[in-house]
């Protein structure tokens, strides 16, 4: 049998060799054409940004269930210090400047090339000593603060074996994956969102654990204890993992309880850790959308509302309330743009609309602003 609506005359055989040559050896096939929206201060700086963006979307493509988020994001991490390598061109279809701001809006086509980077993270999984060296130079930069927080009523004090021995195994944990640990010397978390933020920590690490105790027979006492364990966002002040682990065990009712409540602890910390630890990686791995979160701090709700209305909405940022109260708003503004920048656009939009704030704080990406 022939095919006879081409010029010559092949085989069908022939033809699909044909069709399968061009499919495996033409460049072409080999590509991923993306398109992405960016911001920057310079148009080169968002057309970056915007690269690495594409780079990033064709990766999800390969990593994308919960069990690799980490390798993902360190298999970006390598790839973005060489983003043009993986790059063949881009076009820029749409570019706008924003004129009170001065930054750089685009949207570009990129072309990705796909199997290449397909090799670097077959590279990736196969080498254990690559990507514990990305892994370190991912999580080195984050903070994490580890806090005691007595359960009401409960008498085991910050400086008794069971509380040190589950820290230490967070200490041990974090350190292990990368990540900077510090134990403020007043551990106690009375306030611990206010340590975390003096401390300029990203995640703030809140351990309780209480107990119970009950007779047995034959002279032995029964411990019951539940460890709590849980993790915010110093950014902006959200809750992201909370666990629990409960036991209990059995002894003499002559030896000291502090004994008892560390057999318990030595028992249910590892797995509690364990899950904490893969939270706060999943966190802070995980490819997230880049904002800023704005505070306005003893600002009564009319201010609020004129914010909202001629700054946020009236100039176009893309925004969410996280929380409101009659003194206080938490707002996450989503943007490229870094947190100082943004700090200095903001006081400008506020003076040009006759809103009486003026910037108070800044720690990393939270901006306070206060009532002048």
């Amino acid at each position: 049998m022939y095919c006879s609506y081409l010029k010559y005359r092949f085989t069908i055989p022939t033809l699909t060799l044909i069709i399968l040559f061009f499919l495996f050896f033409d460049p072409c096939f080999a590509d991923k054409v993306i398109e992405v929206s960016s911001e920057g201060k310079t148009e080169q700086e968002a057309i970056n940004k915007g690269i690495r963006k594409a780079v990033e979307q064709v990766l999800g493509l390969y990593v994308s269930s919960e069990s690799s988020v980490m390798q993902g994001r360190l298999i970006y991490d390598k790839i973005r210090t060489s983003s043009a390598g993986y790059v063949k061109g881009y076009k820029v279809i749409q570019e706008i400047k924003d004129p009170f701001s001065g930054v750089f809006k685009i949207r570009l086509r990129v072309v990705v090339d796909d199997i290449k980077m397909e090799d670097v993270i077959k590279q990736f999984f196969s080498d254990k000593r690559f990507q514990k060296t990305f892994q370190d130079i991912e999580f080195n930069k984050r903070r994490v603060v580890v806090m005691y927080l007595p359960e009401k009523g409960s008498n085991i004090p910050y400086e008794s074996r069971p509380v040190k021995t589950v820290i230490d195994l967070i200490e041990d944990k974090l350190v292990d994956m990368g990540f900077r640990v510090f134990l403020p010397s007043n551990a106690i978390a009375n306030n611990p969102m206010e340590i975390a933020r003096k401390s300029g920590s990203d995640a703030a690490v809140v351990v309780s654990l209480d107990y119970d105790k009950y007779l047995a027979t034959d002279g032995y006492s029964v411990i019951t204890s539940t460890l709590t364990l849980k993790a915010y966002d110093v950014s902006t002040g959200e809750l992201f993992a909370n666990v629990q682990e409960g036991g209990k065990a059995i002894f003499l009712d002559y030896y000291n309880i502090q004994d008892g409540i560390e057999r318990v602890a030595l028992k249910i910390a590892p797995k509690a850790v364990d899950r904490l630890v893969k939270k706060i990686v999943k966190r802070f791995s995980t490819v997230r959308e880049n904002f800023v979160v704005l505070v306005l701090r003893h600002v009564n709700p009319e201010l609020q509302e004129m914010v909202e209305e001629k700054v946020l909405i009236g100039s176009g940022w893309k925004y969410r309330i996280i929380s409101q109260s009659q003194d206080e708003m938490r707002i996450e503004i989503f943007t490229d743009v870094d947190s100082t920048s943004v700090r200095w656009i903001l006081n400008e939009q506020f003076k040009a609309k006759k809103i009486p704030l003026k910037p108070i704080e800044m720690q990393g990406s939270m901006i306070v602003f206060g009532s002048i």
